[in-house]
């Protein structure tokens, strides 16, 4: 059964509030009839699927959460990876759509123009892997790879994590990050266990704790009690082992470095948890920091087994001068540098960290 029926399934449910048992094994739910036949033609497409991934636990999530894997997994995968582009608004509100990440400008008909654009520039070139998906209400984040091969036959290999707030079903606000991946690292690996017993708070409350080490790095040997054994990180560059990352702190410590790191959002699922950072080193000449998207999959026994990492550099969205420093206007702003297309690299001027706030 593909993923996209059974969330199908799951919201329709969850928002009439009735199930009618048949035959003693299967529950039909209002509507059906008609998400089944658009799940058989996206079968076709080679829909998501989450191997070995049972749903027989799925009712311990918001119709919500599941409504926001819904609207995230169906852009990614009808809209980016089908080019099916005229299912573009079944996901994106039309009316609503802030955009954080710098390389886009608002609004949901801007990204479409350009999304559409450069999507149909690579759809030959570029294959888009979806890796995992962690929800929790009203946002959702998507892992994913894009391979590109060029005229040589080389790969370049960008790994990206999106996140979404959503509104009704549809995706009204985004942030991402993304970083180009050395040859012959794997970010793969388990997708979240959505029928995980783990206590997501206490998950959340440890993937928050690794982040903030960097704000204290003599704090850093705490972490040979919250990291597994086996614990590995995947970053762009290299995996790192338990003991090579909590060594590679204790060197800066060692060196005097001083580190800032601000959590902005943390997003707690099953199995894995969260948290999306901005992160300065004091005295360094980057002000503007560096953007930190982390994924943490947890043991049972509430320890950090895998880490995924991007990185991604916020100040070359501004212009330096040739000694590196910031190249300001009249108004003593930061002038906004251009790219190849003679396009402002920062394409809108929302707060790359900047969340709605709920009291």
């Amino acid at each position: 059964m593909s993923k996209k029926l059974i969330l199908s399934s799951l919201i329709m449910a969850a928002l009439s509030g009735t199930a009618i048992a048949q035959q003693g094994e299967r529950i039909y739910f209002p509507g059906e009839q008609r998400v089944t036949s658009y799940s058989q033609q996206s079968q076709a497409h080679q829909p998501i699927r989450f191997p070995g991934q049972s749903y027989q636990n799925r009712y311990r999530y918001s119709a919500e959460t599941m409504a926001s894997m819904f609207a995230a997994e169906g852009f990614y995968q009808e809209t980016l990876i089908e080019h099916k582009y005229d299912t573009y608004y079944n996901y994106i509100d039309r009316d609503v759509y802030i955009q954080h990440s710098p390389d886009y400008p608002d609004g949901a008909e801007p990204l479409f123009n350009e999304l559409t654009e450069y999507l149909q520039g690579i759809r030959d070139t570029t294959e888009i892997k979806v890796l995992r998906t962690i929800a929790e209400d009203d946002y959702v984040a998507i892992h994913s790879s894009w391979a590109t091969t060029d005229e040589n036959g080389e790969v370049s290999t960008d790994v990206y994590i999106d996140i979404w707030r959503t509104e009704n079903g549809k995706l009204v606000e985004h942030w991402d990050h993304y970083q180009t991946m050395s040859p012959n690292l794997d970010f793969t690996g388990p997708e979240v266990n959505m029928n995980s017993n783990q206590n997501r708070e206490h998950n959340r409350k440890r993937a928050l704790y690794f982040v903030n080490t960097y704000n204290n790095l003599e704090d850093s040997t705490k972490l040979e009690y919250l990291l597994a054994d086996n614990f590995i990180a995947y970053t762009a560059d290299a995996q790192i082992s338990k003991f090579d990352h909590i060594n590679s702190l204790e060197e800066a410590a060692r060196q005097n470095k001083r580190f800032v790191r601000t959590p902005a959002k943390a997003i707690a699922m099953g199995d894995m948890a969260l948290v999306h950072s901005k992160h300065l080193e004091v005295g360094s000449d980057n002000e503007f920091g560096t953007g930190h998207i982390d994924i943490f999959r947890f043991n049972n026994s509430g320890k950090i087994v895998e880490q995924w990492n991007i990185a991604q550099d916020v100040k070359s969205f501004y212009e330096r001068d040739a000694a590196g420093d910031l190249v300001l206007d009249a108004d003593g702003k930061p002038v906004v540098a251009l790219n190849a297309w003679g396009q402002p690299n920062r394409r809108n001027n929302n707060d790359i960290f900047a969340y709605p706030y709920k009291g």
